[in-house]
């Protein structure tokens, strides 16, 4: 399993264990999200923007 430099070095061994299936579920989701694209690269690519773009509107009416 891949283990990120900075996860040696600002965490325990303990709390690595305790995040360890956290990181599978973003394994996991990141791998969906590759076999959607590969699947219907055009639709999703629009939907990634729409999100994109949202959550910049979103961050530029609450910097205000």
């Amino acid at each position: 399993m891949w283990l990120p430099v900075f996860l040696l070095r600002t965490q325990t061994v303990v709390e690595y264990v305790a995040l360890a299936p956290r990181l599978q579920g973003v394994r996991d989701l990141f791998y969906g999200l590759e076999q959607t694209i590969r699947q219907n690269p055009l639709e999703t690519t629009g939907v990634i923007l729409a999100l994109l773009l949202l959550y910049f509107l979103v961050a530029r009416f609450n910097s205000l």
